[in-house]
């Protein structure tokens, strides 16, 4: 979080900080809370909601909604949880409306063409074999909404949720100004621009640490630099 606010320039408000690990990342909580033991009994509350969102949505965890997914034969059908079956319905909807620039399934050749979803029961049946789904382009953001959410269920009036530092998103009342959140140079420590955030959120990615790891669905091959892309809530990162 220091990254995403600090270097934008801005001074992130009193409060709490706490950090959890999740989805292969750190997952962070800035909130605002009368003391430092109530404002960890709500984060320990909303991590524990991020935990049981990995162990449904986690491609690494074996027992995931979606490692069974990918267990799956042709013709075999399975019963997923809430959380698995929203991100599916969603990622289904980006990928039609970008043209298949947004696919969780990637990593299989024509693999959104074998993955059926029946909403009313929360049932996946699988029309081919060898599908690989990953939901992550799309679970840390989705955990991120459900955090904010249950914040704001227990009136928590103001906090900033990052996953990873690369995903901020803002809950309850702004600091004045906004939330200040830079994106960073690769080659320098400023910022190359600062957003102010009121309720809305920021993603982003970068090739400098990672190599070229966006990848265009439609052929396989790395986005070419720069590549801005556009993310709608609740398909993001």
């Amino acid at each position: 979080m220091n990254d995403l606010v600090n270097r934008a320039g801005g001074r992130l408000p009193a409060g709490h900080r706490f950090a959890c690990r999740a989805m292969g990342t750190t997952f962070g909580i800035l909130l605002s809370a009368a003391s430092a033991g109530h404002g960890r009994r709500l984060a320990s509350r909303a991590f524990e909601e991020l935990g049981r969102l990995e162990r449904e949505l986690s491609l690494f965890v074996t027992g995931s909604d979606v490692a069974r997914i990918n267990r799956l034969r042709a013709g075999e059908s399975l019963r997923v949880g809430a959380a698995c079956c929203e991100c599916l319905r969603i990622a289904a909807q980006v990928c039609a409306e970008t043209g298949g620039c947004f696919d969780p399934t990637v990593g299989t050749p024509g693999g959104q063409g074998l993955l059926r979803l029946h909403e009313d029961d929360n049932v996946v049946t699988v029309e081919g074999n060898g599908l690989v789904v990953d939901l992550g382009g799309i679970g840390k953001g989705y955990a991120l909404d459900v955090m904010a959410e249950l914040l704001s269920d227990w009136d928590v009036p103001s906090a900033l949720l990052h996953g990873g530092e690369s995903t901020v998103l803002p809950v309850g009342a702004a600091p004045a100004d906004g939330w200040a959140a830079g994106l960073r140079s690769p080659k320098a420590e400023e910022a190359l621009s600062v957003v102010s955030l009121r309720e809305r959120a920021l993603s982003g990615s970068a090739s400098v640490a990672r190599g070229r790891h966006i990848i265009d669905p439609r052929g396989r091959w790395p986005g070419p630099p720069p590549w801005r892309t556009r993310s709608r809530r609740h398909s993001w990162s």
